[in-house]
């Protein structure tokens, strides 16, 4: 029972007590002192009624602030609990932020070797885009080339058909001079001294072509495409002609190499040109 409970309970024993003591003196009086006892004991039923009452309300309070207390303990440990829970959660979300920014600095770190690799890879491919215009120059300039080359080759195949008819003719040529030479010597000795003075086969033939000339105070050099590996010595003697059987001149090789000779020219019919033809064995 709680200390109001009691205190109540006190009070209302000691205001029984007062009012017996007063009761007991005046049972003998008057009809006025029975209407005020019975009033004073209807005033101590109301105030044991209300004595009750606040007994009950103090119970149902009490009750009440027990369960109040319980609640709040209940709260008390909730909030404990999700005090605890935040605290490892607070203790996580640090880590994950501590985690996220070692993240960002490795991210920032890559993010810029990245720059840094682009810019060389832009370079590169600046580079590269440039080699490629220079290569496609290059390949345009080769095709351009090609183009005139396989033009040369073709003039080249022209002239090719052009000594070879030049050497099929000189050959027939020198069948012809042969059978010239064979009739002068069974003519007699006179007819062979005329056949030496003309024209006439004089060795082994080699054919060659003009690749070069030059001038040098009225000398004129020719280069020759043929060399010591073709029988050339220093000295020989070549017949120069064009388109076959046109007569050009002569010349003699002053300087061979192993496939080139120099040869410089003793007579001209006109002026000699790249190209002209060449050949040793006729004398003229």
């Amino acid at each position: 029972m709680s200390p109001l409970t009691k205190a109540l309970v006190l009070l209302v024993t000691v205001l029984s007590i007062v009012l017996v003591a007063l009761v007991v003196p005046f049972v003998a009086q008057t009809d006025d002192l029975n209407a005020q006892i019975g009033d004073l004991e209807s005033r101590v039923q109301v105030a044991n009624a209300a004595a009750r009452s606040a007994v009950q309300a103090q119970t149902e309070l009490q009750e009440q602030l027990d369960n109040s207390d319980n609640e709040l303990q209940k709260t008390i440990n909730q909030l404990q609990d999700d005090n605890a829970r935040l605290t490892q959660e607070k203790a996580t979300l640090e880590g994950q932020l501590q985690e996220s920014n070692s993240t960002a600095t490795r991210n920032s770190a890559t993010l810029e070797l990245l720059t840094n690799s682009q810019t060389t890879l832009t370079a590169l491919l600046e580079d590269r885009t440039e080699a490629l215009t220079e290569a496609q120059s290059a390949n345009v300039q080769l095709k351009r080339e090609n183009a005139q080359l396989a033009q040369v080759n073709g003039d080249l195949d022209t002239q090719v058909t052009g000594l070879t008819r030049t050497v099929r003719e000189l050959n027939e040529k020198v069948v012809e001079l042969r059978e010239s030479v064979a009739n002068a010597a069974a003519g007699g000795g006179g007819s062979t001294g005329v056949a030496a003075a003309g024209a006439g086969f004089g060795g082994e033939e080699v054919i060659a072509a003009i690749t070069a000339i030059d001038t040098v105070e009225d000398i004129t050099m020719v280069q020759l495409n043929v060399g010591q590996s073709d029988g050339v010595r220093e000295g020989t003697q070549f017949v120069l002609f064009r388109n076959g059987n046109e007569f050009v001149g002569t010349a003699t090789t002053v300087t061979v190499d192993q496939t080139v000779s120099v040869a410089r020219v003793d007579s001209a019919r006109g002026t000699v040109q790249v190209r002209d033809a060449a050949m040793t064995g006729i004398r003229y």
